[in-house]
């Protein structure tokens, strides 16, 4: 009996190394965890897929137009050759035939692909059962409670296509200033996965629609910076555009350092190691926007640990000596943190 399947899953593949000489590139495909589109494939589903991989084209629309179209209004512009499987993750390599496409990927013009399998069979990750193509209307998945867990597949297609909140402009500008010239795995990663924390959720909402805005910023700080260089280089001619491109630049930066501001404050807020709001605030002012990432990430540590003991099972409230014990480890991060004692209320 063949294998049949009922719907299309598709996901965006980022670019991860690109070898000219060869006319090669190598795309991170997709890993073992939910993905932001509420499903994901378990390690055997992936293992047995790979080699469907093999010999499929990597295509865009005609006058290289991105996006998926018709067979008979697309081109070809290579073919996968080679897979690697890394257990968890898996990346596929590209024979890149068509060289005005290979000049776009170097000038960073191309870069995300989207790409589709074909599900044979996928189930509730909650309940168990199987699922067909209306598996988004599923009670645990329609619920938020659980994602399709796609036991068997097998790839279709890949295409080209723009993709305006995907960073991948920025990813290769970081890797071009890498020794490897590699855009990291780990970057890719996040861009595939989208895992939220049941406990942190609503936090994590409103933490993505920031990180994406500061991406954005990044994006449009990253372009500034290009075209303020070049109307540098000519600066006898072109003294006006020097200043405005450099006005622009600048409120680029103050935006998004005032956007890392307000997101590392409510994050030590939810954490429990605020001080009073315009101390605090004083004080982030004064720090650059690495460290203020850096005290994000701390606070939401921090955040972690306190849900975590908040939300034990099957105890509610603290035993005897577990209070201090969390009352210490605050007290701690603070001081690491070069924040002032918080001082005890006397109970009255």
């Amino acid at each position: 009996m063949s294998k049949q399947h009922s719907h299309e899953l598709v996901f965006i593949a980022g670019l991860h190394r690109l070898d000219s000489a060869n006319k090669k590139a190598v795309f991170y495909l997709m890993n073992t965890s939910r993905n932001r589109n509420r499903w994901g494939v378990t390690q055997k589903a992936l293992d047995e897929a790979l080699p469907s991989l093999l010999k499929k084209p990597l295509g865009m629309g005609k006058d290289y137009q991105l996006g998926h179209f018709p067979d008979e209004e697309s081109v070809n512009v290579g073919v996968f050759s080679a897979f690697e499987n890394k257990g968890n993750y898996a990346l596929g390599t590209v024979d890149i035939t068509d060289d005005k496409a290979l000049a776009m990927l170097e000038a960073g013009e191309l870069g995300p692909i989207s790409s589709v399998i074909l599900p044979y069979y996928d189930t509730c990750s909650a309940c168990g059962e199987v699922l067909d193509a209306n598996w988004e209307n599923h009670p645990c998945i329609a619920e938020n409670k659980a994602f399709s867990e796609v036991q068997s597949f097998e790839f279709h297609r890949f295409d080209f296509v723009d993709v305006p909140a995907y960073p991948q402009a920025g990813f290769m500008n970081f890797a071009s200033k890498r020794e490897d010239k590699l855009v990291p795995l780990t970057l890719l990663a996040s861009v595939y996965n989208n895992s939220r924390s049941p406990i942190l959720q609503e936090q994590n909402k409103v933490s993505e629609k920031e990180n994406e805005k500061i991406a954005a910023l990044e994006q449009r700080a990253t372009k500034a910076e290009a075209d303020l260089k070049k109307a540098q280089d000519d600066a006898a001619t072109n003294a006006t555009k020097v200043n405005e491109l450099s006005a622009e630049l600048k409120a680029i930066k103050d935006e998004k350092h005032t956007g890392l501001l307000e997101q590392a404050y409510r994050a030590r807020v939810e954490a429990g190691i605020a001080d009073q709001e315009k101390t605090d605030r004083e004080m982030l002012a004064a720090l650059d926007d690495k460290n203020l990432k850096l005290f994000t990430v701390e606070a939401q540590k921090i955040a972690k640990v306190v849900c975590a003991q908040v939300h034990q099972s099957p105890k509610n409230k603290y035993q005897a000596g577990e209070e201090d014990e969390l009352a210490a480890a605050v007290a701690a991060k603070r001081a690491e943190l070069g924040l002032p004692e918080i001082k005890k209320q006397e109970k009255k």
